[in-house]
């Protein structure tokens, strides 16, 4: 058998890593600072076929459909990491165990030493492993039973499935990509260049001087985020600019006038008094109060669809947590692994114990109930949810183990922030059982899924460590270049959970928090507006809000102008070369100063 035919080549397997790295570096800066991702598998499938299309068939086709599984597998480390620091470095009564992050003394102090960071580290690596291999068990023994469901069609690999079978019948667009990634390297890395040379930030316009006091209006000329906007849709990206402007132009002299927000020209300054003394409690309200309330209308609407759905709900649960069971009981090999794995997960448990001062049985008894029910509820649902509608939500966590934890009376900074660790990763299903539904199509199998997983998972989560430490040693966190939305976000929502109040410690206020929620998930059912939107324009800095509200503009003219096929065909593939490019540039002058 030719080495082609197995996929795994040298330089198949060398391409993937190189668009995993890629993409642990751009969703680790973007989780970060939006709490969301991107996909560069599109990206990596048609660089792939450029190179690999002159191979036989079957061989290539294999090759780039491993290029793509591992390009899309990666792991991150920075919501426990980076979480930890933002609250360290912000709120005086957060205390957190040695082997979860370095003393407090050390996070004030910036350092890196490697004395205070590799057990934190290594621990975290070690969990991250041991919850995701048993995550992986659970997709691949339940992966058939639910990929079979003819409604499960995980439109996000259902895209690159087609994209590259595509690519083996015929056309071209590797050309549109590079000139994009070309283009976003050369604008970003030249304004960036003539900003150190002239000593003017030339990324950030600042109109604001000629308003009304009290007033803001700022524009980024970041390409990427302009990208960002375009490929979120015009709903999304023009109610984020809506919100943003309200926020900025209309409320915020207001809310400087009556005290609330410390007003200033300075962009850094402004936002970190409107975040804390505003917009944080209506934006978190629409995000978790808000989608709660879509939720629970979204199951209301699927129980009046009728017997079928009512069926199929009823079939999935027990039935496969039966089948689940039964396979590993069945199984030797695997059952010595589950429970192997399941041991080493208990003792670090009781060990480690992530609910203290709750005593070590305490920690224990709440990992027994996320292994065995918990985290099979969450997977299944999370699994479903993507497969019907390509989207995933962290609700179902908050209801499983956020909530039970708060009811045992703990108050604490650890459990909410490491209790995650401690079972098997639900987060693995949808991708995993989604490449097992398009398996055959991509000319591969379940044991190329779990190659294909590992290889790229082990080294991108000590990547995206070491990144997020170095982002967080040079450019800082909840600052103007790092403005760090999605660490602020659990921040809040965890101080608000270990103080035992609704105010987070004074951080967020009830009011606006409950009514942020109801009047978002009104707008969301009533309007065309997109809520998530509508909060993430909330909470985002002025500058940004425009240059994202620009790339929903030019979205909403390609989809009138040349239909919404335009944005699959052609402005899908520019949008990412950009925004891809962009990032990285960002991030590479970023370092570059730093250590010159």
């Amino acid at each position: 058998m030719k080495q082609g035919s197995r996929g795994f080549t040298l330089r198949a397997t060398f391409i993937g890593l190189c668009f995993a790295t890629l993409g642990v570096c751009v969703n680790t800066y973007l989780g970060i600072n939006f709490g969301m991702g991107i996909s560069l598998g599109v990206i990596a499938v048609l660089v792939a076929f450029s190179l690999f299309s002159r191979s036989s068939g079957n061989e290539s086709l294999k090759e780039v459909s491993i290029v793509y599984l591992i390009s899309t597998s990666f792991l991150q480390a920075y919501w426990v990491l980076g979480a930890s620091i933002y609250m360290i470095e912000r709120f005086n009564d957060v205390v957190l165990p040695a082997w979860l992050i370095p003393p407090k003394e050390v996070i004030l102090a910036k350092s890196l030493d490697l004395r205070y960071w590799a057990i934190p580290l290594f621990t975290l690596f070690c969990l991250q492993l041991i919850s995701t291999g048993l995550g992986l068990i659970m997709s691949l023994v339940l992966g058939e039973d639910l990929a079979s469901e003819e409604r499960m069609v995980f439109p996000n690999i259902a895209m690159s499935a087609s994209l590259i079978e595509a690519c083996f019948k015929g056309g071209e667009s590797v050309r549109r990509v590079a000139i994009a990634i070309i283009l976003g390297l050369g604008v970003t890395l030249s304004i960036r260049l003539l900003s150190a040379l002239t000593g003017v930030n030339l990324m950030l316009i600042n109109l604001s001087y000629y308003l009304p006091y009290g007033s803001v209006l700022a524009l980024s000329l970041n390409l990427g985020f302009m990208a960002m906007g375009y490929i979120i849709s015009a709903s999304v990206s023009l109610s984020l600019m809506a919100s943003g402007l309200v926020l900025y132009l209309l409320l915020l002299p207001i809310l400087s006038s009556k005290g609330m927000v410390s007003f200033s020209y300075e962009l850094n300054e402004l936002y970190n008094s409107l975040i804390f003394g505003f917009s944080a409690s209506p934006a978190l309200g629409m995000l978790l109060i808000g989608s709660a309330c879509l939720s629970l209308l979204a199951m209301l609407e699927r129980r009046l669809m009728g017997a079928k759905s009512k069926k199929e709900l009823g079939r999935g649960f027990g039935e496969l947590y039966r089948v689940m069971w039964n396979r590993i009981l069945r199984n030797k090999g695997l059952l010595y692994l589950v429970t192997s794995l399941l041991l080493l997960i208990f003792i670090l448990a009781y060990v480690l114990n992530p609910l203290e001062p709750f005593p070590p049985l305490s920690s224990l008894a709440f990992v027994l109930y996320s292994v065995f029910l918990a985290s099979f509820l969450e997977f299944v649902m999370l699994t479903k949810m993507a497969g019907e509608t390509g989207m995933t939500m962290g609700v179902l966590g908050i209801m499983l183990y956020d909530i039970p934890v708060f009811l045992s009376g703990y108050r604490g900074y650890s459990a909410y922030l490491a209790l995650s660790y401690f079972r098997p990763s639900p987060w693995t299903g949808p991708s995993v059982v989604g490449l097992i539904k398009y398996k055959d199509m991509l000319g591969i199998d379940k044991s190329d899924i779990v190659k294909g997983k590992l290889i790229g998972w082990i080294p991108t989560f000590l990547l995206s460590a070491a990144l997020t430490l170095l982002l967080w040693k040079n450019l800082g966190f909840g600052t103007s270049t790092m403005p760090s939305l999605g660490l602020l976000q659990t921040a809040l929502y965890v101080r608000m959970l270990a103080t035992g109040s609704l105010t987070g410690g004074g951080t967020l206020d009830p009011r606006f928090f409950i009514l942020g929620g109801l009047i978002g998930a009104l707008l969301e059912v009533l309007t065309p507006m997109s809520m998530m939107g509508l909060a993430i324009g909330l909470l985002l800095p002025p500058h940004y809000v425009t240059a994202m509200g620009i790339g929903g503009l030019v979205r909403l003219y390609t989809d009138r102008r040349y239909g919404k096929e335009y944005f699959r065909e052609k402005g899908l593939l520019i949008s990412t070369g950009l925004m891809a490019s962009s990032m990285i540039a960002d991030i590479l002058m970023s370092m570059l100063f730093a250590f010159a």
